[in-house]
């Protein structure tokens, strides 16, 4: 067997496995060479993020990590920020707005203060949670300046084609 992998900022993205006995290898082996990554994959892959312990909870908000926009360290929920979905997946429609608003400028006098890096994932992360709603803009047709702010954030910086709905 073989298996590579893409380092992203939250984990490991599966870029290609093959069976070493196939007749027929797949065409993702291409992305690979002696020296390397060959070329960039056509669609990523999800990214492999470590085992979540579901019983761990935010002492504030009582949600696990996955309901958080920006996990830091998975087993430390003090590293938990913006929460934008409640418990059972469903978009948090009142904490959405909040957690972009956060991100994006000042909300209410604070700023989240985020690894730059992990700002962009973050803004996709919303994004799709907002299209789930039906708040972005192409979806409402009064949408609130936080979703037209987001649309444009993510237009800025190339990542609009990574929402589902968006592009």
């Amino acid at each position: 067997m073989l298996e590579a992998y893409d380092l992203v900022p939250t984990g490991l993205r599966p870029r290609v496995k093959a069976h070493l006995s196939d007749a027929e290898p797949p065409e993702a082996l291409w992305w690979l060479s002696t020296r390397g990554i060959y070329r960039a994959p056509d669609a990523p892959g999800p990214a492999v993020a470590p085992p979540v312990d579901e019983s761990l909870l935010h002492p504030k908000y009582a949600l696990p990590a996955r309901c958080f926009a920006f996990v830091g360290e998975v087993d430390r929920p003090a590293t938990w920020k913006l929460p934008y979905l409640r418990m059972d997946g469903g978009v948090d429609e009142r904490r959405l707005p909040m957690a972009i608003q956060a991100v994006l400028r000042d909300y209410r006098g604070a700023h989240m203060s985020l690894p730059d890096e992990r700002v962009p994932d973050v803004l996709v992360r919303l994004a799709e949670a907002a299209v789930r709603a039906g708040r972005m803009p192409h979806q409402d047709p009064t949408p609130a300046q936080a979703y037209l702010a987001l649309r444009h954030a993510l237009l800025q910086n190339g990542r609009h084609t990574d929402v589902p709905g968006l592009a």
